[in-house]
């Protein structure tokens, strides 16, 4: 049986976040890396990954590269009704898993 995907999930990449970084960008302050996300996730909705799981999503809404590495700042998050298993690789950001109904829309019944 395949899974419908839910319509209001935007994301297509699941950037991968410390526990500490989700707690930035949801005090809607800038996450701070000597790197910038990978090329796929600028300036897009990515989901927001944290402890194997993904949460939400938000678009990448700005970047900036102060001395000694980047600042990036996400939009507003949409928080998943139910979160996403997510086993993701060593990357930055991997393809996003199923979402079904339910991750951002009403069940149907």
């Amino acid at each position: 049986m395949t899974l419908a995907r839910d319509p209001a999930v935007v994301a297509v990449y699941a950037l991968h976040l410390t526990a500490k970084e989700l707690a930035e960008a949801e005090a809607g302050r800038p996450i701070r890396r000597p790197y910038w996300p990978p090329q796929r996730c600028q300036g897009v909705v990515v989901g927001l990954c944290a402890g194997g799981r993904v949460l939400g999503e938000a678009r990448v809404d700005a970047a900036s590269h102060p001395e000694g590495g980047a600042a990036w700042t996400l939009g507003p998050i949409a928080r998943y009704r139910r979160p996403l298993p997510h086993a993701h690789g060593r990357g930055m950001s991997s393809p996003m898993p199923p979402a079904p109904i339910g991750t951002l829309t009403d069940l149907q019944t």
